[in-house]
């Protein structure tokens, strides 16, 4: 009898093991818990697998408890996980900073990499902000985004500009673009001054300071501003600035510019 229940027990675990199941879940990106479209779940050494719909979410039947499930999205971390007894399985992707090489900064703050993008992105790092420093920020860009052109008034170091991403687009309304400063947007109405005459006091743009800059990103075209309605019917500016960030010792951070006009 024991022999006969030791087999017996032998064969229901080797039926559980292969018994196949349908594991589904949802795919997030770690950092900002946003879902991930288009993610590859693969059960590894095999041909099976399926990518996750528009909300993060994904369905695979077919799996075996000693399965490998591998997770795989360009620009993160794949990530291998085991089924086991499991029904549902939620996995975070890591971003891959190897692997990211050219990062923007997209709508809404959210970081892509700039070959997934279906629309025109330029971005300009800090450094180049930096490199020639300007009172307003946005002249720093001059020269360096296509299709933005920036005026500088004559009325002084701390005078508004006038900024134009592709042309002008309006008759008798403003074609400045949307300015968007860590995901809140800001004025970007110039100071006071017009053809009528007045005095420029400048704009809101000469408050940030250059050096908390870390990267601004220029966003062209309707696909790129959808997101932010009728405001960004003449493109978006994103500036988004420095973060505070663990290091060991003591930090120094020196500069110093001296400019005369």
């Amino acid at each position: 009898m024991n022999k006969f229940f030791l087999i017996a027990m032998l064969v229901g675990f080797s039926i559980n093991s292969f018994a196949q199941k349908t594991i589904s879940g949802q795919v997030l990106e770690k950092d900002t818990n946003m879902p991930l479209i288009g993610v590859t779940i693969v059960v590894k050494n095999t041909s099976k697998g399926v990518t996750t719909d528009f909300d993060g979410n994904y369905e695979i039947s077919g799996v075996n408890d000693t399965d490998l499930l591998v997770f795989s999205y360009l620009g993160y971390k794949p990530q291998e996980i085991l089924v086991s007894n499991q029904s549902t399985i939620n996995v975070l992707l890591e971003t891959d900073a190897q692997q990211m090489d050219e990062v923007v900064i997209t709508a809404l703050n959210i970081q892509r990499d700039k070959e997934s993008l279906g629309y025109s992105v330029s971005q300009v790092s800090a450094e180049e902000v930096n490199m020639a420093k300007e009172n307003n920020v946005m002249n720093s860009l001059s020269g360096k985004v296509s299709g933005l052109q920036i005026s500088q008034g004559n009325t002084g170091v701390d005078g508004s500009s006038r900024i134009l991403l592709r042309g002008v687009t309006t008759i008798n309304g403003s074609n400045r673009p949307l300015v968007v400063v860590d995901g809140i947007p800001i004025s970007n109405d110039s100071g006071g001054g017009s053809q009528w005459g007045g005095v420029d006091r400048g704009d809101a743009l000469s408050d940030i300071n250059p050096d908390d800059v870390e990267s601004i990103s220029v966003l062209k075209g309707a696909g790129a501003a959808a997101a932010y309605g009728s405001l960004g019917m003449h493109g978006v500016i994103l500036v988004t600035t420095k973060s505070g960030g663990k290091r060991k010792g003591i930090g120094v951070s020196l500069n110093s510019s001296f400019s005369f006009t």
